[in-house]
């Protein structure tokens, strides 16, 4: 069975997690994250990042501030020859001050919402998706549309006996038959980044 998405949280799985960033000047790039998208793009694996982005509706910044912090990370994914796929996030908050934005809505993980746009958009089986974040609400979102969930926080094995089922293969390189553990916080996309072989 091969993959259909990957799906990645932005804050603390792709970039640095400062809170309520807003400003491209600030982003960083976490180690082993440009690999692991560039494998993923060498298989023709999409890769699109779902985030929560709650600053808008508390007021702290305008939703039109984040597209800017993607064209940023976008550029320096690009530095490595990395590529992220489609951005998805929620600006909303019941509880925020910017009444457009102040509501419950779909799409606000741990509901699934972005997932199940994105799999509309590009035509996606997500029971064939992976789901990476930090956060049990990742987790949780991932699981809502049986899509294999994964905490970039939890240690744990992962077995991948055939790498073959999973991803199709590069052009040029075969992926290795290898078992990963995860001792590290970013370790399941490092993971990912060793499939190309």
């Amino acid at each position: 069975m091969n993959i259909s998405a990957v799906f990645l949280d932005r804050d603390g799985v792709i970039i640095g997690d400062i809170g309520y960033l807003n400003d491209p000047k600030h982003v960083r790039l976490l180690p082993g994250v440009s690999g692991a998208i560039k494998s993923l793009n060498e298989h023709h694996v999409p890769v699109f990042s779902v985030s929560n982005q709650s600053g808008v509706a508390r007021g702290m910044y305008k939703e039109q501030a984040i597209p800017l912090v993607h064209m940023e990370i976008e550029r320096q994914l690009a530095k490595d020859g990395a590529t992220i796929d489609g951005w998805y996030w929620c600006p909303h908050l019941p509880q925020g001050i910017v009444p457009e934005y102040a509501i419950e809505c779909e799409c606000r993980k741990p509901k699934p919402g972005m997932l199940l746009q994105a799999a509309k958009e590009h035509s996606l089986d997500l029971s064939c998706a992976w789901m990476i974040g930090d956060k049990e609400i990742d987790v949780a979102t991932g699981g809502a549309v049986g899509a294999k969930p994964h905490s970039s926080k939890q240690e744990q094995k992962l077995s991948i006996p055939n790498p073959r089922r999973h991803l199709p293969h590069p052009r040029s390189r075969k992926p290795s038959r290898k078992s990963f553990r995860n001792r590290k916080k970013h370790q399941s996309l490092l993971v990912l980044s060793q499939w190309s072989g």
